[in-house]
C-alpha cells in the first residue's frame, strides 16, 4: 500500500474488539522499518479505531504519517501483514490515485 506523507492511513476492519474501539497491542501493531528491514520505530501509538455506520464496520487509523517503510499486522484467526510505503508529494489536480513528486508524475495502483 502507498499513501503520502501527511495523509492519514485508513482501513476498514471487522471489529476485533471487546468493546469496539480499545485497541490491544497483541492484535495489531505498527512498526516503521528501514528499506533493509530493520525496527526504526514502533507506532502503535499513532493508530486509532474509528466506529462507522453506527458500529456496522470500523476504520484502523493513523493520522499524519511520515515518509518511510512501515509494516501493519492484524493479528486474529488469521494474521495479516501489510506493508505500506509513505511517499513525499502532493496529489495532482485533486486526483486521489495520482502524485506529483520531484521526479515526475506518478498514478498509485493497488496490488
Amino acid at each position: 500500500m502507498e499513501i503520502l506523507e501527511g495523509s492519514t492511513l485508513s482501513l476498514p476492519v471487522a471489529n476485533m474488539w471487546e468493546d469496539g474501539t480499545k485497541l490491544d497491542r497483541r492484535l495489531v501493531s505498527l512498526i516503521q522499518s528501514s528499506a533493509s528491514g530493520h525496527v526504526l520505530s514502533d507506532c502503535y501509538k499513532k493508530i486509532k479505531v474509528v466506529k462507522k455506520d453506527k458500529g456496522h464496520f470500523f476504520l484502523l487509523q493513523a493520522e499524519s504519517m511520515q515518509q518511510g517503510n512501515y509494516v501493519l499486522r492484524l493479528s486474529g484467526e488469521k494474521e495479516t501483514r501489510i506493508d505500506i510505503q509513505v511517499h513525499r508529494g502532493k496529489f495532482w489536480n485533486g486526483l486521489d490515485n495520482v502524485t506529483v513528486k520531484n521526479n515526475g508524475i506518478r498514478e498509485i495502483t493497488s496490488s
